[in-house]
């Protein structure tokens, strides 16, 4: 809400934008690029998107 009480849809579809287009943590970038380099010396390509989910907080990364 604005400061006069009114909900401000800007502001929440920025907000909720944001956080769908979360960064994700350093370690999930390179464990994805340690994949594809690992795959490629053994002859292999990945195709598509790689999803990555966090076993203690259930957070997919994609």
């Amino acid at each position: 809400m604005n400061p006069e009480g009114y909900q401000d849809r800007t502001a929440e579809n920025a907000i909720a934008h944001a956080a769908r287009n979360e960064r994700p943590p350093q370690i999930v970038t390179d464990l994805v690029h340690a994949l594809r380099r690992e795959a490629h010396r053994w002859g292999f390509e990945i195709e598509g998107r790689i999803t990555l989910r966090d076993v203690e907080t259930g957070k997919e990364w994609r």
